[in-house]
Parts: C-alpha cells; sequence; structure tokens
C-alpha cells in the first residue's frame, strides 16, 4: 500500500471500545464505516422476528467487520453485536479523507481485494438465496 493510502485511512481512523452484548449496528442502517478488530469477538446476526437471532458469521481479532460501506445500497445486512469486550479501529467513510477513498480504486482493493465476494460466499452457506 502506499504512504499517500496510508495517510487517508490514518486521518479517517479513530479507536472504537465495545462493551459484551453491545450492538455496533443494525441491518438497514447507513453503512457509512467499517472496522478492524484489534481483540475481541463480534457476531453477525440474521434478526427473526419472535425469535433468537441466527448467528451468520463470528469475527475476532485481526478480521474486518463492515463491508456494507463498499457495495450500494450502503445499508448494514445484518446486525453486528459483541459477544466479548471488543476494541477495534473504526474508520470513518464520513470524513474528510472519504472521497479519496472512493475515488481511488487502488485503495478500496488494497483495504478489501475480496470482502465482499467473500462475505457474500460465507453468508450464502448459511443463509441461502
Amino acid at each position: 500500500m502506499q504512504q499517500k493510502h496510508l495517510d487517508v485511512l490514518v486521518g479517517c481512523a479513530s479507536h472504537a471500545r465495545f462493551t459484551k452484548d453491545k450492538f455496533i449496528f443494525r441491518a438497514g442502517e447507513q453503512a457509512d464505516h467499517f472496522y478492524l478488530i484489534r481483540h475481541g469477538r463480534i457476531d453477525l446476526e440474521l434478526a427473526r422476528p419472535g425469535q433468537e437471532p441466527i448467528t451468520i458469521l463470528g469475527l475476532s481479532d485481526a478480521d474486518v467487520l463492515g463491508s456494507s460501506w463498499l457495495v450500494p445500497p450502503y445499508k448494514w445486512k445484518f446486525d453486528a453485536r459483541t459477544t466479548a469486550p471488543t476494541r477495534a479501529v473504526r474508520l470513518n467513510g464520513q470524513s474528510p479523507g472519504h472521497r479519496q477513498l472512493e475515488s481511488s480504486k487502488r485503495l478500496r482493493s488494497a483495504l478489501s481485494p475480496s470482502t465482499p465476494s467473500v462475505m457474500t460466499a460465507k453468508v450464502k452457506t448459511v443463509v441461502p438465496s
């Protein structure tokens, strides 16, 4: 990754801490950021009215949470809830560097060379369409 891309990322980044059982985001909300998990555990869940949610995928140390910010319509498709105290780096899509993130194909591919397709494949194995 080029230094100018790292500089953009640093300008968009902040530290985030979550307690256990905290919803980070809910399905349908605007997806304008993503997280690099430093320590902890986060489950992606599919809510079911009147029933327990289905855990789609568990994420932990060094995983990336939030590929929906890359793919229209830029809405979260699942709920994300911590199952342990969690520390992460939040990269904000609404920061001044966001336009550079959107316009730089190289930076976008460096951030997630296959994240949307990998996530889609993982989810489809659990929830067939």
